[in-house]
């Protein structure tokens, strides 16, 4: 037999094994997803049998968050596959071929995924109607695929800042001290202009995960315009999401104020919240949001947000470095980089929700005090959203999972309110009465 072609045999075997390594390892998150939703759907219809009431906003966000968690965890596989990808060493067709197969079966290990958080979610709502599989799957498949294009832009613009930062250390061999100081800067540059493209595109990517539509009613319109104009905030487009598949009945701002044309800040408000609530209800809610902007909650969030990213890659590249030097030993230093990933992950989000918390109350004060909202309608809005939503009167936080939407439970938020408005009534009173003692 000629050299050349034990040469390739000795080759194929030694990529057969990475590979089936490599597929065993996709296999787990995937694995775990199915098992945790066997048991999920018997808990949820043992929770209907016994016609016990649940929060079913709650119960989604359980079935999304898994999905998520499952989906990063297969690319932290995908991505730390690649270093041995035997594609780069190897001339000959296989380890193209290796490259192929690892990355069609990374397309179908998210493909399942996806299919199982459909039926997942299909089973929260109960909706088991004819065509309703594949109505999600579609649902799922297109927000997937833009949330990719959306991390992709972000990716790319994260890569040029790098780049761009760290060519110089490259093209004039510039001291090792300089070139750990520009790639920190490149790093910075990179999270921040990422962030920024992704807040820009946020409109575009809004509309077309959720595939909003445009309101059409004159009423409505004309009732937003009229806010916005006595917000003195430029009206933004008005979309309205959910209205061929069911949306969480919500409202938000997304884009950046001076965003202009495809990139124009829109005013996002689902169906099932247009059909739940009343005029003056709405109306509430639409204040509520221009407060945020205008109390530059988009961009306090948008910085704050810039600063956990760069503390966490700071954080995730400082462990694998140590790591790295203390053991000599790659796979070690990967799966440390993983840990640290994902533990700064939760308590990024954590810090957010906190955040976004203080912001929620903030808005709803504003909308009040200063753009003549009023806290019984708003009152209103919260409940009945909540209502629309699946969501119990009395959640409880911060145990719930709704913990990563950052908003308060409603009761505790209008007990705030409340409590707030009252003590400001009573400084004002005290306020009155101490100037008519000085004018007596």
């Amino acid at each position: 037999m000629p050299p050349e072609a034990v040469a390739q045999i000795d080759n194929l075997s030694q990529n057969a094994m990475p590979l089936t390594g490599i597929i065993v390892l996709m296999l787990i998150p995937l694995t775990a997803y199915a098992l945790w939703g066997d048991y999920f759907e018997r808990y949820i219809g043992k929770l209907r049998e016994d016609q016990e009431e649940f929060q079913e906003i709650e119960e989604l966000t359980r079935v999304r968050l898994n999905g998520l968690f499952a989906v990063l965890a297969e690319a932290v596989i995908f991505l730390g596959s690649a270093q041995g990808d035997p594609s780069a060493a190897a001339p000959h067709p296989f380890g193209h071929l290796h490259a192929a197969l690892r990355g069609l079966f990374g397309v179908g290990t998210i493909i399942s995924l996806m299919l199982l958080q459909a039926r997942y979610e299909r089973c929260v709502r109960n909706d088991q109607g004819k065509g309703a599989a594949m109505a999600h799957f579609k649902s799922a498949a297109r927000a997937c695929l833009w949330s990719l294009l959306g991390g992709a832009i972000y990716l790319a613009v994260f890569a040029a800042g790098m780049l761009v930062c760290t060519a110089p250390a490259a093209i004039f061999k510039l001291p090792q001290s300089v070139a750990v100081f520009l790639l920190l800067s490149g790093m910075a540059v990179g999270v921040v202009g990422g962030l920024c493209a992704s807040f820009g595109i946020a409109p575009v990517l809004v509309r077309k995960i959720f595939g909003a539509e445009k309101i059409s009613d004159a009423k409505i319109v004309a009732e937003l315009d009229k806010v916005f104009d006595a917000s003195a905030v430029a009206r933004p487009g008005y979309w309205m999401i959910g209205v061929k598949q069911y949306h969480p009945a919500n409202a938000m701002v997304a884009g950046f104020r001076a965003g202009t044309g495809l990139l124009r800040p829109g005013l996002f408000i689902s169906k099932s919240a247009i059909d739940a609530l009343s005029l003056d209800e709405l109306r509430a809610i639409v204040f509520h949001e221009i407060s945020h902007i205008r109390l530059g909650h988009l961009k306090k969030r948008f910085i704050f947000s810039s600063g956990l990213v760069i503390c966490a890659s700071l954080f995730t590249g400082t462990t694998v470095e140590v790591i790295q030097a203390v053991t000599q030993q790659n796979s070690l230093a990967a799966f440390s980089g993983c840990i640290a990933l994902v533990a700064s992950f939760a308590i990024s989000i954590r810090a957010l929700a906190e955040q976004t918390r203080y912001q929620e109350v903030q808005a709803d004060i504003h909308s009040i005090e200063t753009l003549g909202s009023n806290l019984k309608d708003l009152s209103s809005a919260l409940r009945k959203l909540d209502k629309a939503n699946g969501i119990l009167p009395l959640r409880k936080e911060p145990g719930s999972m709704m913990v990563a939407s950052g908003h308060p439970a409603t009761e505790l938020r209008v007990k705030i309110l409340a409590k707030y408005f009252e003590l400001r009534r009573e400084k004002k009173a005290a306020e009155e009465e101490t100037r008519n003692d000085q004018a007596a």
